[in-house]
């Protein structure tokens, strides 16, 4: 199964990028099965001990919108107002108590102590959200 994860995952990741490189051209959501990346603020926590998935905290795994529980996010850099590079692959197993990750205009990645929480900070990224379980 976690093949099933990684070969799904691997596919958005080069959707994403044949879109951002210009090699493909959306038309509806014909040309990437899993929607383009989309842009929004990104912040980091360390606190904490059982997300809302019921897993335990860990490296790996972010929060957001509700609705996004259980999906696969792909964070990308933000290269000047679209996709960069790949900045990792999380597991969106929690949510947040705050209103713009309610809203979905933030996620939050857990990081494992305070120190990488600030070196982080608060950036702008572009995100692809991929069903891929397993």
């Amino acid at each position: 199964m976690q093949l099933k994860k990684a070969l799904k995952v691997l596919e958005a990741v080069l959707a994403a990028t044949a879109l951002a490189g210009g090699w493909l051209h959306a038309t509806g959501n014909t040309d990437n099965p899993y929607g383009e990346p989309f842009r929004l603020e990104c912040t980091a926590y360390y606190e904490g001990e059982v997300t809302a998935s019921g897993q335990e905290v860990r490296e790996g795994i972010c929060a957001g919108k509700r609705e996004w529980l259980g999906l696969t996010c792909i964070m990308y850099e933000d290269d000047g107002g679209k996709p960069g590079a790949c900045i990792g692959i999380y597991e969106m197993l929690d949510t947040g108590g705050e209103p713009r990750i309610k809203d979905g205009s933030c996620i939050d990645v857990y990081m494992p102590g305070r120190e990488e929480c600030l070196e982080w900070g608060r950036r702008t990224v572009w995100v692809q959200l991929v069903e891929a379980e397993g």
